[in-house]
Order: C-alpha cells, then sequence, then structure tokens
C-alpha cells in the first residue's frame, strides 16, 4: 500500500520550531550552564524571562507537534489519509525512521565506555 505524498511545509510552522528552539537553548545554557553568574550580573531581566518566560517553548513544540500529526493523518475533514487498516504499516515506518537514531544515541555510551576500558 502506498502512502499519500506529504503536505507542502508552512513557514510559520518552521519558523515557531526554529525560535522556540533557540528559547530552549539558551535557557538551558543560563539555567544549567557557567553563564548564568555573568548573565545575572549584566542582565538580571533577562535571566528571570529565560527562566520562567522562556520555558513556554516546550509547549510551542506540543502545539506544533499535535499540529502536523493532525495535518499529516487527516488533512481534510472529508477524506480521512490513514485507515484503520493502514495503521500497523505506519506505526511500523514510523518505528523504522525513528528507533535506529534513538537506540544508537542510547547504546553509543556503552560502546564508548567499553571501547575506553580495552
Amino acid at each position: 500500500m502506498r502512502l499519500p505524498s506529504r503536505p507542502a511545509p508552512l513557514p510559520w510552522i518552521s519558523w515557531g520550531k526554529a525560535g522556540a528552539s533557540q528559547l530552549i537553548v539558551w535557557h538551558h545554557l543560563v539555567h544549567y550552564g557557567p553563564l548564568a553568574p555573568q548573565v545575572e550580573r549584566v542582565a538580571p531581566d533577562l535571566l528571570h524571562w529565560l527562566n520562567t518566560r522562556a520555558l513556554m517553548a516546550v509547549q510551542v513544540f506540543l502545539v506544533i507537534a499535535g499540529f502536523l500529526a493532525a495535518r499529516s493523518l487527516w488533512p481534510q475533514p472529508d477524506a480521512p489519509r490513514v485507515t484503520l487498516q493502514a495503521w500497523p504499516q505506519r506505526v511500523w515506518q514510523r518505528y523504522q525512521r525513528l528507533a535506529p537514531p534513538i537506540l544508537w544515541r542510547c547504546w553509543r555510551p556503552c560502546f564508548a565506555r567499553r571501547w575506553h576500558a580495552l
């Protein structure tokens, strides 16, 4: 069974993901990294904003992910894109796409430690 082609990308989705990812990176830099004391001296309001308001970027990712999932599964209300019979194939394709990099990232430290011990 052949799946329909993907819908065209939307620029505002790409910009939303890019902006949210940058806010999350900056939040982590000032919250977990050595940058926090220096930023607090120079720009305490920015540090406070990054520690509180920048966390809303996670919700942006969740909303965008929900939108993209709904759009891929049901682009038009009168014509569902995926039937119930096609779900196992869709799940398997998603697993094949996502599992290898996730498994590699999980097992890589184990191999690195073993290699380092030799």
